[in-house]
């Protein structure tokens, strides 16, 4: 797998796109960040919109190339994570797999983290994890994950073959008055 380093290279300034955004999901004006409420926003439905999965997605799309992002996790206790297909269902439940377009991480109640593979994978490092770097190689089929503060890799979906336009996700599941927030990317040495 490639450094984190190298993969900060690739840093995009992605944002999230508020018309994706589940009822109880708010916003920020900037795109950066996505707050998890107990009531439902007054907000026109749409087929854009998650109606039932707390989910909202990011504006840009990605369709080859290389791609990275970092998303502050710190003092979240639940939460998903990742890349998914632009044409991934809004509407009722999903199932979430790489083969229905998900690639996700999952931190239930701050203890069990795990990759969303087929099947899930349980991953050594949710304790103190604070911000997620995501990795997307269209061509090589590849979304890495890494724990960004402290420079290591936790897990990658290899073997895909991408065919549709990408996107990132975010989930902030619990109303723990904490954002998921898209952070900026700082180049190390």
């Amino acid at each position: 797998m490639p450094s984190l380093k190298k993969v900060r290279c690739y840093a995009d300034d992605v944002t999230l796109d508020p018309l994706t955004a589940q009822q109880n999901l708010s916003v920020s004006e900037n795109g950066k960040e996505v707050h998890y409420h107990c009531w439902t926003q007054a907000v026109a439905d749409s087929p854009e919109r998650f109606d039932v999965v707390c989910n909202v997605l990011g504006k840009e799309r990605f369709t080859s190339g290389r791609h990275y992002w970092e998303v502050q996790v710190e003092r979240k206790t639940s939460w998903y994570l990742g890349v998914v297909t632009a044409s991934v269902g809004r509407k009722g439940k999903m199932f979430l797999q790489p083969k229905n377009g998900l690639w996700l991480l999952h931190l239930k109640e701050g203890k069990i983290l795990k990759a969303l593979d087929s099947p899930p994978v349980e991953l050594s490092q949710s304790s103190g994890l604070k911000r997620v770097g995501v990795y997307v190689d269209y061509e090589e089929g590849q979304i890495s994950f890494y724990n960004a503060e402290a420079g290591s890799h936790m897990y990658s979906f290899t073997g895909n073959t991408f065919t549709e336009e990408l996107c990132l996700l975010l989930n902030p599941q619990a109303p723990d008055g904490v954002p998921m927030i898209l952070s900026p990317v700082f180049q190390t040495e």
